[in-house]
């Protein structure tokens, strides 16, 4: 199943790097569209499409980036890890959760618990393929 069973504190470590640094990275890029949006005097994505499909395309930006780095981390310990499977779950979760969940009539607490709830759930979907009691 896997060439490693057990981690430790140092996979704990990167793998909170590697999710913080996709994020600080994914933001940027989401902010940058914004500026080039305003800058050209552009009405707002989400005014366009939709606040469900720009929540979902913001999610699609931080979900391949985060999915990408936390990917170079598990590959270390899961040599049958397909890139593609972790990228498109974590793309598909965040796609899939910020849409509906970038919303102000929700709570912050039941937005991220939904969030939480589809991101880790496809995760789960990807690692149990390489776990038994994942």
């Amino acid at each position: 199943m896997t060439e490693r069973n057990t981690v430790g504190l140092g996979f704990s470590l990167a793998w909170v790097v590697a999710t913080a640094v996709g994020i600080v990275l994914g933001f940027p890029l989401v902010l940058a569209y914004n500026a080039v949006e305003k800058s050209l005097g552009l009405p707002p994505l989400a005014d366009i499409i939709g606040l469900d499909l720009a929540g979902a395309l913001i999610g699609t930006v931080l979900g391949t980036l985060v999915g990408l780095l936390q990917w170079l981390i598990l590959r270390r310990h899961i040599s049958a890890m397909n890139w593609w499977k972790w990228v498109g779950a974590n793309l598909a979760g965040l796609a899939l959760a910020w849409g509906p969940t970038d919303r102000p009539r929700l709570s912050f607490w039941l937005s991220l618990a939904l969030l939480g709830a589809v991101f880790g759930t496809l995760q789960w979907l990807v690692l149990r393929q390489h776990f038994r009691q994942a």
